[in-house]
């Protein structure tokens, strides 16, 4: 019975030890593994190098050298300040602590963005800010010049060219053109001339002028009155076509209401009986003054066409088409038509 005692805490005492053996060893296994997978995870490290600003291939032995390597594809990004194959963006960052054999990515330039710059000539001015709006481009400078083929606001010329280009400052230069350029001419003197000759549309002239560009000056001269006494441009000086002309013409100073320019006309008149004569005969505040009213003799042939003058005359006035005695005596005339600018009054002759 003892001996069967002794052989069972002996055997217990063995599998106690057992016990122990087992616990030791699964003990070691885990801190190996511990240290195993810590080794697994972490690795051998080392600082990633800085290759912003370097050039691809330099990048990539640059990191070869520190046991690293280059993710793949590389990508390929526009950058306006940066040249192309130029390295602007890595990950991880500089200087940050990897595994050995760690794949780094970068970004490499592939320079200035290229503007698809559109063909502005032929175009309307106003259009182009829609054209270049659309590739975002807009007007640095416009400038205008005479063009002899291309009609006023069309542009006739461009900086950059069409196509794709660098375009840095995002802006480009037009030449808009201003039509053909306009004829000049010589200023002719018209010093001294009847300002009712000056006016008449009989002679064509390349300049403008109307009645509120006359201006009135006194003269003490008789045979000043109604003349042209000065101009502007002054005689000789060129002058574009169109441009408008000022004329100072002399006046008796006489209150007789304001001066005026009147555009006399008639239809043809019948035919006139020989040795009558075509005449035009005013009458206007001056004519109360003078007693008489102004004579304007025709030419023979205003029997076939309208009568088309110009006339100085004084307040209101009554124009009349008369056909007169071959020696253009009054009161020896006969009334064909009258006009009234306007009638407030009717000379008793009439």
């Amino acid at each position: 019975m003892m001996a069967i005692l002794r052989f069972l805490f002996r055997l217990a005492g063995n599998f106690v030890f057992i016990l122990f053996l087992l616990a030791v060893l699964m003990a070691g296994m885990g801190l190996g593994g511990f240290f195993l997978l810590d080794y697994l995870i972490k690795g051998e490290t080392v600082v990633a190098p800085n290759v912003m600003g370097m050039s691809k291939s330099r990048a990539i032995e640059t990191l070869t050298e520190s046991e690293l390597l280059v993710k793949v594809p590389i990508e390929e990004v526009s950058d306006e300040d940066t040249p192309p194959g130029i390295v602007i963006e890595q990950r991880p960052f500089p200087n940050t602590v990897v595994k050995k054999g760690r794949r780094i990515s970068v970004k490499i330039s592939k320079g200035p963005r290229l503007a698809m710059i559109p063909n502005l000539i032929g175009r309307p001015d106003k259009e182009t800010v829609y054209d270049l709006r659309s590739v975002d481009l807009q007007i640095d400078q416009r400038s205008n010049v005479f063009h002899s083929t291309q009609p006023e606001s069309v542009v006739v010329a461009q900086d950059p060219l069409p196509g794709a280009r660098l375009v840095p400052e995002k802006s480009m230069d037009i030449l808009v053109s201003l039509g053909p350029k306009p004829v000049d001419y010589i200023m002719p003197n018209y010093t001294g001339m009847d300002s009712k000759d000056v006016l008449s549309s009989a002679s064509p002239k390349p300049f403008i002028f109307s009645e509120d560009e006359i201006e009135y000056k006194k003269s003490s001269d008789p045979a000043e009155w109604g003349r042209v006494i000065e101009q502007r441009p002054e005689p000789g000086a060129r002058i574009a076509a169109g441009e408008h002309v000022t004329f100072t013409v002399a006046s008796s100073g006489m209150t007789l209401g304001a001066i005026r320019f009147v555009n006399i006309r008639f239809d043809a008149p019948p035919v006139m009986i020989y040795p009558r004569r075509p005449a035009l005969l005013v009458w206007d505040n001056a004519s109360k003054l003078n007693g008489a009213p102004s004579v304007l003799p025709l030419r023979l042939d205003t029997q076939f066409s309208p009568v088309n003058v110009w006339m100085p005359v004084y307040g209101d006035a009554v124009a009349a088409l008369c056909a007169m005695r071959d020696d253009q005596s009054l009161p020896e005339y006969e009334i064909i038509d009258k006009r009234f600018y306007p009638a407030v009054f009717e000379p008793s002759d009439l």
